[in-house]
């Protein structure tokens, strides 16, 4: 899976959540194991967005 791939999963799963997700108590991560990613597949993706995003929100809020 690309990481373009993750990120859009991700947003599908934040737009789904309030409706599908909440109420089965689904967090990303399980729901991303339940379209049959391995579990350090997900840590290794998810470390890289969390990283790649964390910079762009700082950098932005900082005016870098």
């Amino acid at each position: 899976m690309t990481q373009q791939e993750f990120e859009q999963h991700r947003q599908t799963w934040l737009r789904e959540w309030n409706d599908k997700w909440r109420v089965l108590d689904i967090d990303f991560e399980t729901y991303m194991i339940m379209k049959g990613m391995s579990p350090d597949e997900y840590k290794s993706m998810n470390e890289f967005y969390l990283a790649n995003n964390f910079y762009f929100r700082n950098s932005c809020f900082f005016g870098r």
